[in-house]
Parts: C-alpha cells; structure tokens; sequence
C-alpha cells in the first residue's frame, strides 16, 4: 500500500453509512480497500505513509461545483481584474482544507489556459467554465471589464468547450446593478474614490435601496426624505451638497 489511513470515523459519501472508527488503503492514487474497526496489520507494514487520523473524520473528496477566485484570469462576471496570486492561493488552499479535491470556478470569462498559468499546478483538480457570448461581455464591459483582453472578448462558447471548459459559467450573479457585488464592492469603492469615506456593506445596501428601490422591476427608488436620511446616515451628506453646488441640481 501507499498509504494507510487510520483510527478516524469514516463517512462512504453513500448519504448514510458513518462509521466511528475505520482504515483506509490508498494505492496507486486510489482507495484499494477499507477496513471498518480495528485495523489489521497486514498492509500498514508495508505502506509508505501512515496517518493517524484519530480525532479526525474520514470523507471522500468534495466536488465544489461554484466558486470564485481560484484561477489568474478575469475574476467574476464582470471581467474585473484578476486576483493577485497569493490571493489565489490562499482561496485555493481554504478550499482544499475543507475537504474540496475538484473545484468548477465559474468567473465564466477566463480562458483555460489560465487555470494554471503560473506553471504550478495545484493538488485540487480546478476545472474552468465559460460565458463567452456577446451579451456577456457586453454586461461586463458595462459594469467593469478591466480584466478583459482581446482573447476573452474575442472567445467564443465552442472555442471555449474545446479547450478544456466543462460547464457554462455564471451569467450576471452579483456583478448586476441590483446584485450583492455592487454592496461590498462597486459602491464602497465608488463611495472611497470620490469622498474618501469608507462605506461598509450594509450602508452600500441602503443607499442602493435608496436610489433604485427594493426590487428592480419596480419603477423609482424611495423617496427623496429617505435617501436623505441615508446620506446623512452615512456622513455623505456634505459631499452630495457639495457635488450639487458645483454640477447644478
């Protein structure tokens, strides 16, 4: 054996079976057999790595059919600018900790080569999807597309599919005006540049609210005493005041 896995519980992944305590054998990159109890003695003398697992639970891979940042190329439906690479890593290595052995990131416009492009290939199997089309890329390039070149503008769904793409990647998500991006992301960063004002969440949320509504199929936003209020609420107040004086109403 390669490895023998021992003394921890052990789920099979068939949605029932848990048992206390049980040995696993890997060979060859694959589990060869499982012992439930006390483990014999046969194949751990032999094995070339034994882990004591006591304490711990046993379970098979995980399969992470949505994430995000976990490939160098345009993060999010929006094309945004990829992460940096300690950023990948660190979300990369989370998901491994966690018991994730295959991982769909579903960013959508990055292209396959870019799963791997810093050479290092990862002991997750991270596979990449595509949105490729044109109203795709028209609806980042709306809200972001800063991390868009001309082969992610210029891919197309087929091309995609047969370089290594498995699955059609998220279409709009949170990156959309009334989606959660806009709260901890677009509009914080909007609120900083222009005011220098850090705006959290939860504030972005209101103001949002406040402008658009609650639902956008719904014509207008609140009304002008409650986008005050959140103004005010959130110290902005001045600096809308003094972008009116300036601009004119």
């Amino acid at each position: 054996m390669d490895i023998v896995i021992r003394n921890g519980a052990l789920i099979t992944g068939d949605g029932k079976a848990f048992h206390k305590r049980a040995t696993v054998y890997v060979k060859g990159g694959r589990i060869a057999d499982i012992q439930i109890g006390s483990a014999g003695t046969s194949g751990e003398i032999a094995a070339r790595t034994i882990i004591d697992a006591t304490g711990g639970i046993v379970i098979p891979g995980i399969i992470n059919a949505h994430a995000h940042g976990c490939i160098y190329g345009p993060s999010m439906p929006s094309g945004s600018p990829p992460l940096s690479a300690d950023d990948i890593a660190y979300f990369r290595n989370r998901h491994l900790l966690q018991g994730t052995t295959t991982l769909l990131n579903v960013c959508g416009l990055a292209m396959a080569d870019e799963v791997y492009s810093d050479g290092v290939r990862h002991q997750i199997d991270i596979r990449v999807s595509t949105a490729h089309t044109l109203k795709n890329i028209q609806a980042a390039l709306a809200v972001d597309g800063r991390g868009l070149s001309v082969p992610h503008l210029s891919a197309t769904i087929d091309e995609m599919l047969a370089s290594g793409a498995v699955a059609l990647g998220e279409v709009g998500g949170g990156q959309t005006l009334g989606g959660g991006a806009q709260d901890y992301r677009f509009i914080p960063e909007a609120v900083l540049r222009e005011t220098g004002i850090e705006a959290i969440p939860a504030t972005a949320r209101r103001l949002k609210d406040a402008v658009l509504g609650r639902f956008l199929d719904q014509a207008g936003g609140m009304s002008d005493s409650v986008l005050e209020d959140e103004l005010d609420r959130a110290g902005l107040s001045p600096h809308v005041a003094s972008a009116r004086s300036s601009h004119g109403p």
